[in-house]
């Protein structure tokens, strides 16, 4: 006999919940111990179980059936419709407030430290601020621990008198005890940045080859490719993630994956610093900068704006390689009255124009800037100057 049996349905109000409480009911009476499942429901119709919390209706119905009181376990994340666009959302039994689709999805992060406590994980730092060795790893672990962590700054800097341990060190001292690994990388930089003038990045090529068990990274930032998170690792630790309740319900959609895939495919194919937008802003020479700079003053001064190309530099930003700049060149545009108006006036465009402010000046960081751009500038400058 199969070891789990999985209801699925085409669509909504085929009969699912009723099809799934009969199967509870006969396994029930069979003898079998069985439980109902939804990692993630939408429903008007909830259910409030002995502790207060929240959950669907369906898996109280279901939780009948199967002989035994109904849980917060059976449904974790509940997403009531308050219009067409948007839920309340409780998590874990709780309301976490009313959300759009879209800030649904970018809030996810968020239920990290709920998912934490409903597995009962404890997370203890070790190591100090700014020096942290491997000696305080192993000295923190105890008959408790059941994964190492290592997370990468990928947003700011500790800098002066600091120590850190590679991951290869830890991925020795975990396989020395019998515990995995984990990284999280952050920013998921695939490529050596060194030759772009950019230190200290670690890529996920390393981590992989220093044998952590588990990394993961962002689909997005450095990487290049659409808002998600990413996870490698060895296969029994993917496989084990794979089966957790929340794995479904944080999945992402099937525009993010073909997204995903075709970021993927620069890389495979070479041409990553070509195609990816922000690999591409990186790899820029000032030189190639500075000639389209002096392109772009010549076409404002011949439309009356007063501009001047001037030498600066560019922090990636984005949450990544922090507290590091690279040399380029902008085109500062003095303005009619204030620096600030002007910035208003080009931010609130229907295509907005974001600039920086300098010394009471515009600057337009050509770093930052696509060819295609740049008749929407002219003609941004145009009607300001009208």
């Amino acid at each position: 006999m199969a070891k789990a049996i999985m209801i699925q349905g085409t669509m909504s109000n085929s009969g699912k919940s009723f099809l799934t409480a009969g199967l509870c009911r006969v396994f029930k009476q069979d003898g079998y111990k069985v439980a109902p499942f939804k990692s993630q429901n939408m429903a008007l119709n909830s259910y409030i179980t002995k502790d207060g919390l929240e959950i669907g209706r369906a898996q109280a119905m279901q939780a009948e059936a199967c002989g035994i009181d109904p849980t917060v376990e059976m449904n974790p994340i509940l997403l009531k419709p308050t219009s067409n666009v948007g839920s309340q959302v409780i998590v874990n039994g709780e309301v976490r407030g009313n959300m759009k689709a879209m800030d649904y999805y970018r809030n996810k992060k968020q239920l990290v430290p709920d998912v934490m406590a409903a597995c009962g994980a404890v997370l203890r730092e070790v190591g100090s601020t700014n020096k942290t060795r491997l000696s305080d790893y192993a000295n923190a672990i105890g008959a408790q621990t059941r994964a190492l962590l290592k997370v990468h700054t990928s947003n700011y800097r500790i800098v002066g008198f600091t120590e850190s341990e590679s991951p290869a060190a830890l991925a020795e001292l975990g396989r020395s005890c019998s515990i995995p690994v984990i990284e999280d990388l952050g920013s998921g930089c695939l490529i050596d940045l060194a030759p772009l003038g950019l230190r200290d990045e670690p890529t996920v090529q390393a981590s992989v080859r220093g044998g952590v068990d588990v990394l993961s990274f962002s689909g997005d930032k450095l990487l290049g490719g659409p808002q998600a998170g990413i996870i490698v690792g060895k296969r029994r630790c993917i496989d084990l993630l794979k089966r957790h309740p929340l794995a479904r319900a944080l999945r992402v959609d099937k525009l993010t994956l073909a997204a995903l895939e075709a970021t993927l495919q620069a890389y495979a194919d070479g041409t990553a610093l070509q195609e990816i937008p922000v690999l591409s802003m990186l790899a820029q020479t000032p030189e190639e900068l500075r000639q389209q700079a002096e392109s772009l003053c010549r076409r404002l001064e011949e439309i009356g704006v007063t501009a001047e190309v001037v030498s600066t530099e560019t922090p990636v930003g984005g949450g990544a390689v922090p507290t590091q700049t690279l040399p380029s060149f902008a085109v500062a545009v003095a303005p009619r009255d204030s620096a600030a108006a002007l910035e208003t006036q080009l931010r609130q465009r229907p295509v907005p124009i974001i600039v920086r402010i300098a010394h009471d000046r515009c600057l337009l960081d050509m770093r930052t800037l696509f060819p295609a751009d740049l008749d929407e500038i002219l003609q941004a400058f145009r009607e300001t100057a009208s």
